[in-house]
């Protein structure tokens, strides 16, 4: 909390957005200890937001009763008697309340955000790795696992925290010392307004696809793909990925910035030699050239900046380069020396991505890929790289979630695989042997359902055979699994791999 608050302060920030409709006059002497949405956690001197579309009065009369002395709705209370700000849009206002609450903390690091429908975490990760090994470890980052504040780690259900809870940890990070703060931002994020006038030195879009689309998530891909793209109007510079749906359009949103396209030596010649003035002047490129990729490790090189660089990294895959490149560039846009990024890339972990485990001339491996285009670029690099003699998968699919994934990923398992076992991925209040049903009638390889997720990959591992790959995709190191509205606590993938490891020794 920021010592000495002036409720006026808030009043003007605000009236500013042109989001208040009323407040009565004696807010203006509230000085507030505490702010929450939750009337369990209020304490007296509480500032009390009433949001959420089944907020009862009877929840804010129960804050009062705690000690609440000021509220912050969309709609007012006549039947109760302490000071107010009603608002015309309750998720902005409480996103720069809670800013102005605990004084801006954001505002005191150099912040990096990267959206997309893929490669979040890997650059959140990598990202995470260069800007610790620079700054003596004073980077704070927030993934779709953990937010890590320094020398403290959470873990987190959200890819990005609600505003209370996220100023709440940057300014733990800034008490620790952070200077940077790396994070991934999620389209609801956005449409739900959680980082709502915040601002980041570099904004990343990896990449959009139709996977978000659904009655629980985003109604179109128009309302997808604008959720992403309002984030970048939120940064300095913007790092775009040349192959994406809609480059265009999202170019077009983000010229009046700094944009670095980056992609691969032909779709970045591609884009180059266009003759329509597309591209605004001040625009930068970057190509990835000269891959060697096996199944341990990546070489690439890099030509940006009017300099070609050259890279190598324990990660493997091409996807896993083009992800290195944002980090890469995200970096020197914020002054990293490039000999520290090649030092911190050449060994870089990012749990539960491309997560690998040998056995016996077998193969195990964990991933996050969870919808067409993650699971079609992990098979066609395992293909091209790994060269198994064959493929076991392990999956689901996540219930409430954009329904033709069951289709894409049925067919897909069975262009690829030459076993399947379907098995349990965050079903919610889905049935989740329907889903894998559903899944298991576009296969026509061996394939078995087995509801229970460990019993599942422990059957796959039991029957893997010399030679072969088992994959076990979409939750990667989550250790819960989402059923009938609640988080069910479970072993991870790569728990159940590491137990069955030290049950089978190689010798």
């Amino acid at each position: 909390m920021k010592e000495n608050l002036q409720f006026t302060a808030l009043l003007d920030i605000l009236s500013g957005q042109d989001l208040i409709t009323e407040y009565s006059e004696d807010c203006k002497d509230i000085t507030p200890s505490h702010i929450t949405i939750n009337s369990k956690d209020v304490v007296p001197g509480t500032f009390f937001v009433c949001k959420g579309a089944s907020f009862k009065e009877d929840y804010l009369k129960s804050a009062i009763a705690q000690g609440a002395i000021v509220y912050l709705s969309q709609q007012k209370y006549d039947d109760v008697d302490i000071p107010y700000i009603i608002v015309n849009d309750i998720r902005k206002a409480m996103a720069l309340a809670a800013r102005w609450f605990f004084g801006n903390p954001g505002d005191n690091m150099t912040k990096v955000g990267i959206t997309g429908t893929k490669g979040k975490t890997t650059v959140t990760f990598v990202m995470k790795d260069i800007l610790d090994k620079y700054t003596d470890n004073r980077c704070s980052a927030f993934s779709t696992h953990e937010i890590d504040v320094g020398t403290k780690v959470f873990e987190t259900t959200l890819t990005t925290p609600e505003p209370i809870e996220l100023q709440t940890y940057f300014d733990m990070a800034v008490d620790e010392g952070c200077t940077h703060c790396i994070m991934e931002v999620s389209s609801q994020a956005m449409k739900m307004n959680r980082i709502y006038g915040e601002h980041y030195k570099v904004g990343v879009f990896t990449n959009i696809d139709y996977d978000h689309i659904s009655p629980t998530e985003h109604a179109s891909m128009e309302d997808y793909l604008g959720c992403k793209v309002s984030f970048l109007k939120q940064c300095d510079n913007v790092v775009l990925y040349s192959d994406t749906r809609y480059f265009e359009t999202i170019y077009n949103e983000v010229r009046d910035k700094h944009v670095v396209v980056y992609g691969s030596k032909e779709s970045i010649e591609k884009l180059m030699s266009r003759d329509d003035d597309f591209f605004e002047k001040d625009t930068e490129f970057a190509s990835i050239h000269n891959e060697d990729l096996t199944d341990h490790n990546s070489y690439f090189e890099l030509i940006y900046g009017g300099e070609n660089r050259a890279y190598n990294t324990n990660l493997i895959g091409d996807y896993n380069v083009e992800n290195i490149v944002a980090a890469i560039i995200s970096s020197l846009l914020i002054g990293i020396p490039n000999d520290q990024i090649r030092s911190s890339i050449r060994d870089v972990y990012v749990p539960g991505r491309l997560q690998v485990y040998h056995w016996k001339d077998r193969t195990f491996m964990i991933d996050y890929a969870h919808n067409y285009i993650s699971m079609y670029r992990l098979y066609e690099m395992v293909k091209k790289t790994m060269k198994p003699k064959s493929i076991t998968v392990v999956f689901g699919c996540g219930g409430e979630r954009y329904k033709k994934r069951r289709e894409d990923m049925g067919r897909l398992a069975e262009q690829y695989a030459d076993k399947v076992v379907l098995t349990m991925e965050d079903p919610g209040f889905e049935s989740c042997e329907e889903i894998c049903k559903e899944i298991k009638q576009y296969i026509t390889k061996p394939c078995y359902i087995i509801v229970d997720r460990e019993q599942a990959l422990t059957r796959a591992l039991d029957e893997a055979q010399p030679g072969e790959l088992v994959i076990t995709t979409g939750k990667g190191i989550e250790s819960t699994q989402r059923i009938n509205g609640t988080f069910v606590q479970c072993h991870s993938d790569a728990q159940v791999i590491e137990h069955w490891l030290t049950e089978h020794p190689e010798k």
